[in-house]
């Protein structure tokens, strides 16, 4: 079995070009870490939030409620 040059570069250069695009759209687009979830407990009462770090919004609930924006 001979692989053909010509098909082997022309594979290696679309696998390369395939691997950059997909890294440079994932790069800054990504929403890994966008949110984070931190929680306060006094007393019988417990309250947490919920922070977008892209535009800081914020929202708080608490277990018997549904989250409100702050």
């Amino acid at each position: 079995m001979t692989i053909d040059l010509k098909s082997l570069s022309a594979g290696i250069l679309l696998g390369i070009t395939l691997a950059f695009s997909l890294a440079a759209t994932t790069r800054d687009g990504g929403t890994d870490g966008r949110f984070q979830i931190t929680s306060a407990a006094s007393g019988n009462s417990s309250v947490f939030y919920v922070v977008d770090t892209r535009n800081g919004q914020v929202w708080a609930g608490d277990r018997r409620k549904k989250l409100t924006s702050q």
